[in-house]
């Protein structure tokens, strides 16, 4: 079992959720990306989703595209991106998020070449269904690269099972319509569509898109594997640039939910 799934297994055999931070890489500058991934792997986030740039951030609302901007701003990209991780080291389980367009320019074999040396087991192609995604899945499965792919509450079954057959990291469940952004609750619907993902697979399930403070931790870890937290995250480190600092207030932002998915 690859580190991103077997990250979630374990959560869910413990009888708590995982959580899942969002970074971009990047923001606000590529330094102090680093050292927040550092920070929230050391603090104990159970995979963290390491966001890659991108012009055209579709799935994403104002906070996360404002992250991207600085990061492109600041000459950030896939090839840089990789490079910074293999320095790094390897930490905690990493997701790369990324759209497809950067990952083709890199080239597919290029991508799964580097990957393994930057620490990252899994990738989530926010902009690939599974319908098309054929020419993704014949690189990444023989290079054991984890796969996971996006499913919403309005997604019929067919749609689930399908997506469920192209994951092997786990199922992300979009729990609200519309782009990336904290919201004043969770879709009551995401309980459902989380259920119905179970029904066809075994694989993890996470929730993510809205999810803002200790109470839709709390809601979504009664019935997933996993709870995703971007948007809300990148607005508590605000117009902070300094390392430090900025490492302070993930952690206190961060830490009460991550008490909360794992309580």
């Amino acid at each position: 079992m690859q580190p991103i799934r077997r990250a979630l297994e374990s959560a869910r055999g413990a009888g708590h959720a995982a959580l899942i931070p969002y970074l971009t890489l990047g923001f606000p500058h590529l330094k102090a990306s680093l050292a927040l991934l550092e920070a929230l792997e050391e603090m104990g986030c159970d995979v963290v989703e390491v966001g890659i740039p991108f012009s055209d951030p579709v799935a994403d609302g104002p906070t996360i595209q404002h992250s991207i901007d600085v990061s492109l701003r600041g000459g950030v990209h896939l090839g840089l991106c990789l490079s910074a991780l293999e320095e790094l080291g390897n930490g905690g389980p990493r997701l790369l998020f990324s759209y497809f367009n950067p990952l083709l320019r890199f080239g597919l074999c290029n991508l799964t070449a580097a990957l393994p040396a930057s620490g990252v087991s899994g990738v989530l192609v926010t902009d690939l269904v599974p319908e098309e995604a054929a020419e993704w899945l014949d690189h990444a499965q023989p290079a054991r690269i984890e796969t996971c792919f996006l499913v919403t509450v309005t997604s019929p079954t067919a749609r689930l099972e399908r997506a469920a057959r192209a994951s092997s990291g786990f199922v992300y469940c979009v729990s609200t319509l519309g782009v990336t952004g904290a919201r004043s609750k969770i879709d009551p619907r995401a309980r459902e569509t989380v259920e119905r993902v179970k029904s066809v697979t075994d694989l993890p399930v996470a929730v993510g898109f809205g999810v803002s403070n200790v109470e839709d931790v709390m809601e979504i870890r009664d019935y997933a594997d996993a709870v995703v937290v971007g948007s809300a995250l990148i607005r508590a480190l605000g117009d902070e640039t300094e390392t430090g600092a900025l490492v302070a207030r993930a952690q206190d932002f961060l830490g009460p939910l991550l008490e909360a998915a794992h309580a």
